[in-house]
């Protein structure tokens, strides 16, 4: 599976289980997430692709420059547009595309961010693998505030976890 595979698998997942959902329960301060809501973290999923999108297009990125839309937070409507148009985007650019990002781990004595080169393959990768994090998040939210809500068994697990596990049923 390459990036824009695990993109739209991703987002294929995130779109079920939005479907699954009302605003009430999107926007319902969770417990477990100190007051936070599953609609703040699929808005955070979000900004990390359309950051990756937006500078793909411009041959460069900076993840935190984020544009945070509340709107995703709270309207589940919006969020299924907001991610379908990533699948939309996504044959815009080549996973070979060559990228500068723009770090936040390295800042010089006058302020100057480090930058590194990565591909928009790489990039698709890491925003992957930050959602494959959030849907684990999540699924212990709705597990913990709305059990009633089927969750897909591999949602929020990594491929690798999903692959061991399979290979491990099989010899066991």
């Amino acid at each position: 599976m390459n990036g824009s595979q695990g993109t739209k698998h991703m987002i294929g997942q995130i779109n079920d289980l939005l479907c699954q959902l009302d605003d009430t329960a999107y926007a319902k301060p969770i417990s477990l997430f100190k007051g936070g809501t599953l609609g703040q973290h699929f808005r955070h999923i979000l900004d990390f692709y359309n950051c990756l999108v937006a500078g793909a297009l411009l041959g460069e990125l900076d993840y935190s420059k984020r544009a945070r839309n509340p709107l995703m937070e709270t309207k589940i409507e919006v969020a299924k547009d907001s991610f379908n148009a990533i699948l939309d985007k996504l044959s815009q650019f080549s996973e070979e595309q060559r990228v500068k990002v723009v770090t936040d781990f390295s800042i010089d004595e006058n302020g100057v961010r480090s930058v590194v080169i990565s591909s928009v393959g790489r990039e698709l990768m890491y925003a992957y693998d930050h959602a494959i994090h959030h849907l684990a998040i999540i699924r212990m939210g709705i597990q913990t505030a709305f059990p009633e809500v089927e969750l897909c068994e591999s949602l929020g697990v990594a491929p690798s976890t999903v692959k061991h596990s399979k290979q491990s049923q099989r010899s066991g």
